[in-house]
């Protein structure tokens, strides 16, 4: 058997994880507690910490507006997609004309003997 990546093994474990309903909700619960355990309110930060926390969330804010009016005038600019053609109309554009019949004399060329 081939040797599993990282992820491989991941999935692996998970798959069993799942299986088994009792150790999926415990795996969930202590999940859970440590993400708020470790969690950090606004309400809690130091002056200085909220100050920084206001400039990055300011900073993120003006780059969310500003990506979102570039996309509106990339939509306004755009114009309305055209409807599209039907396969009749583009197999008429893509055949020639049929040529008329030439003979080599009315080109001028002799036949070879």
């Amino acid at each position: 058997m081939a040797r599993l990546t990282a992820a491989g093994k991941q999935k692996l474990y998970r798959d069993r994880l799942k299986n088994n309903p009792e150790k999926y909700e415990e795996n969930k619960r202590k999940h859970r507690e440590h993400y708020h355990k470790v969690k950090r309110l606004a309400k809690d930060f130091s002056p200085k910490e909220r100050q920084q926390a206001n400039l990055i969330w300011k900073l993120r804010q003006r780059e969310y507006r500003k990506r979102r009016k570039n996309l509106q005038s990339i939509i306004d600019v755009t114009p309305p997609s055209s409807p599209l053609p039907r396969v009749q109309d583009i197999q008429a554009v893509h055949q020639p004309p049929p040529a008329p019949p030439v003979s080599n004399a009315s080109r001028g060329r002799e036949r070879k003997k």
